[in-house]
C-alpha cells in the first residue's frame, strides 16, 4: 500500500447533518432528518481517498443537498464512472456556471474533468470502517 503524504492537511467537508439528529441506543446509531436519498456503499479498491477511506469501508450519501452550497472540502460522487473525492477548487462562469474540480486525497493530480453541478449526484455524510 502507497500513501502520498502532503504537509496540508485536506479541507474539511462542510456539515449536512445536524448532531442532534444523531442519537444512540444499545447497538443502534440512528440520524433523523437525513435530506433525500441515501446510499450505503463501498468504494473501488483504488487507493486514491486513502487514508480517508479505504476499499471495505461503507461509505454514507445523500442526494439531498443543495449544489449551490458546496464547499472546497466536500466529498462528491460524480458520473464520470461514479468517483468519490474531494472538491478542490469551486469556479463559477459569467453565466452564473460552476465549475467544479476534484481529486483523490492520495492522488499526485487533480481530476481531468470539468465538474458541473449536473455531473454531481452524491455528496458524502458519514464513513464506516469495517474490518478488514
Amino acid at each position: 500500500m502507497c500513501f502520498i503524504f502532503k504537509s496540508k492537511e485536506p479541507p474539511t467537508p462542510r456539515g449536512i447533518i445536524n448532531q442532534g439528529d444523531v442519537a444512540q441506543s444499545e447497538n443502534e446509531i440512528s440520524i433523523k432528518n437525513i435530506p433525500g436519498e441515501i446510499w450505503v456503499t463501498t468504494v473501488a479498491n483504488t487507493n486514491s481517498m486513502l487514508p480517508l477511506i479505504d476499499y471495505g469501508d461503507l461509505v454514507i450519501l445523500t442526494d439531498g443537498f443543495d449544489k449551490r452550497q458546496l464547499v472546497v472540502g466536500d466529498i462528491i460522487v460524480y458520473q464520470a464512472n461514479s468517483i468519490i473525492h474531494r472538491i478542490i477548487d469551486i469556479q463559477e462562469t459569467e453565466k452564473g456556471e460552476r465549475i467544479y474540480t476534484a481529486k483523490g486525497d492520495n492522488n499526485a493530480l487533480k481530476d481531468p474533468y470539468q465538474i458541473l453541478d449536473e455531473h454531481i449526484t452524491w455528496v458524502l455524510i458519514g464513513i464506516i470502517y469495517c474490518k478488514k
